[in-house]
């Protein structure tokens, strides 16, 4: 897996567990960041990267580093909880 790849799959599955944390649908989250629901399904599909603004209005959003979205995706076993 390349680097790029890698990080888009890390992207991916950190948004999934932010916005489920925040007990949010992917249409809540791509209102309140003004973009289409499809542009969002994108993002947590690993299909494509936002753009900087809309990356700086996730990380606005979930109040989080660009290091915490873009880390190892947790372990296997805490994911399992998260009912992907």
């Amino acid at each position: 897996m390349s680097i790029k790849e890698e990080s888009l799959k890390n992207l991916a599955v950190n948004l999934r567990i932010r916005r489920k944390s925040a007990q949010l649908t992917q249409a809540q989250v791509a209102k309140l960041l003004g973009i289409s629901l499809s542009a969002y399904a994108a993002y947590e599909r690993g299909s494509s990267y936002p753009t900087v603004s809309n990356l700086m209005k996730i990380l606005q959003l979930f109040g989080i580093s660009i290091e915490d979205l873009l880390r190892d995706v947790p372990p296997a076993p805490y994911l399992k909880h998260m009912h992907f």
